[in-house]
């Protein structure tokens, strides 16, 4: 049904804009869970959007690191 992305051939600075997006989104939800943890009552539609920034965030990431490591197997490959 989908077609596999091809491998990278280069890092780009839309990799390092998703790292730092991501990176934000995680630290976002982090201060949302916080914030939502420091009131009285604690709202349960906080917690949800904080995990799931926090998690959306993290993949994110995982999805970023498993294309560096595509790349960089790609360089190693290339040399020999």
């Amino acid at each position: 049904m989908f077609k596999k992305a091809p491998p990278p051939e280069a890092i780009v600075w839309q990799d390092y804009l998703r790292i730092f997006v991501s990176l934000a989104t995680m630290i976002s939800g982090a201060i949302v869970l916080y914030r939502a943890m420091s009131l009285p009552q604690v709202p349960p539609l906080a917690i949800v959007v904080g995990v799931a920034m926090v998690a959306f965030g993290a993949y994110r990431l995982r999805l970023a690191w498993k294309r560096y490591q595509t790349y960089v197997t790609r360089q190693r490959g290339e040399r020999r």
